[in-house]
């Protein structure tokens, strides 16, 4: 039986809730696969939080009975795919175990492909076009901001000083605001990481389940046409 294993860091958020929305929705479309889950820095029969269990009874899920397992080489060897949150957690298992790679991938990344070198391309054009614009806007303004920099002599002044700053930082800011949308735009993008809700509120893991669900669907047709 062909094996998924999902991997996070403590095995007890992310990797707990996707192994558990992979093996409801691997039943539903009648998907015969073994999914597991661990990860590398678990303690060892740790519940899944209480929160990621709420998340997941919202949605008709059980993770009550969850205990948290730590990545072994047995288990590497016999996944035939394994899907991690973030990139920090793939590199760390290619290291550990090159063996696993070809099979080892972020969950984002086996479901949308890798990142586009165009795209990180243009991010570090936008980063440098941001410095620079940045560098020369603080050029055109030194003699006034190091007249704001200096210590006022009254209440009055101070306020002044601080209001004018502000006004500055604004047009900075409105300069900028292209710039930033689009890089922003990009980093979402090419971002392979499923975010780390541990100690956040439950709306937090409810969108991390969301976003978990959505992902595992589309992993889970693109496994099943694999295995064909």
């Amino acid at each position: 039986m062909p094996g998924i294993l999902f991997v996070c860091t403590g095995n007890t958020c992310r990797s707990s809730m996707a192994a558990a929305l992979a093996a409801h929705l691997a039943a539903t479309r009648s998907l015969d696969a073994n999914i597991t889950s661990a990860g590398l820095a678990a303690r060892e029969g740790e519940p899944a939080t209480p929160a990621a269990v709420q998340a997941l009874a919202e949605m008709g899920l059980d993770l009550s009975s969850h205990r948290a397992r730590q990545l072994t080489a047995a288990m590497v060897k016999e996944a035939d795919l394994i899907l991690t949150m973030e990139a920090g957690h793939r590199e760390r298992i290619l290291r550990d175990y090159p063996a696993a790679r070809g099979k080892t991938f972020t969950l984002k990344e086996y479901v949308q492909g890798p990142v586009d070198p165009a795209l990180v391309r243009r991010r570090l054009e936008l980063a440098g076009e941001i410095a620079a614009r940045e560098q020369e806007f603080t050029a055109a303004h030194r003699r006034e901001l190091e007249e704001l920099d200096r210590e006022a002599d009254s209440i009055e002044e101070r306020r002044q000083k601080e209001a004018r700053r502000r006004q500055l930082e604004a047009e900075l800011a409105a300069g900028l605001k292209p710039l930033l949308a689009e890089l922003a735009r990009l980093q979402a993008a090419a971002d392979l990481d499923i975010a780390d809700p541990y100690g956040r509120s439950l709306e937090v893991y409810r969108a991390t389940a969301r976003e978990l669900g959505q992902l595992i669907g589309q992993a889970l047709d693109k496994f099943s046409q694999e295995k064909k």
